[in-house]
């Protein structure tokens, strides 16, 4: 089972990539996220994304993505990103990778509907002490 350490591992992983994307790319996506995060209809709209990206991924049905699985959920959010954005980013396997070793939260051998749900948790706890340092 990961911890919220092994999901902070992550989250500053992401950091990191997302500090070497231009400067106009960063902050175009720091304001539809904003835009994003204050809008209830937005939030919902992006939840119900999700559980339709976890169903599409989710070959088996068993509610466990299973790396392969968990790999086809990022490549599904990563051809998203690249359309809302207007720009082409590489694929990120490696984060990919350690996301999902790092997300099994409830232990069941796979990302579950329950651990995105925790993790989205200490991402934003994560984001919320970031920014008042």
């Amino acid at each position: 089972m990961s911890t919220k350490e092994d999901v902070t591992k992550v989250l500053e992983k992401q950091m990191e990539e997302f500090a070497k994307l231009p400067e106009e790319t960063k902050a175009k996506m720091m304001e539809q996220q904003k835009e994003t995060m204050s809008s209830p209809e937005k939030l919902a709209e992006l939840e119900q994304q999700n559980l339709d990206v976890f169903a599409q991924a989710d070959k088996d049905n068993d509610g466990v993505l299973n790396q392969e699985e968990y790999r086809e959920w990022g490549l599904i959010w990563h051809k998203k990103a690249e359309e809302k954005h207007g720009q082409s980013f590489p694929f990120q396997e490696e984060l990919n990778k350690l996301a999902w070793e790092n997300y099994q939260v409830s232990g069941k051998g796979g990302v579950t509907l329950e651990d995105m749900a925790t993790v989205k948790e200490w991402t934003l706890e994560y984001y919320a002490k970031l920014h008042q340092q």
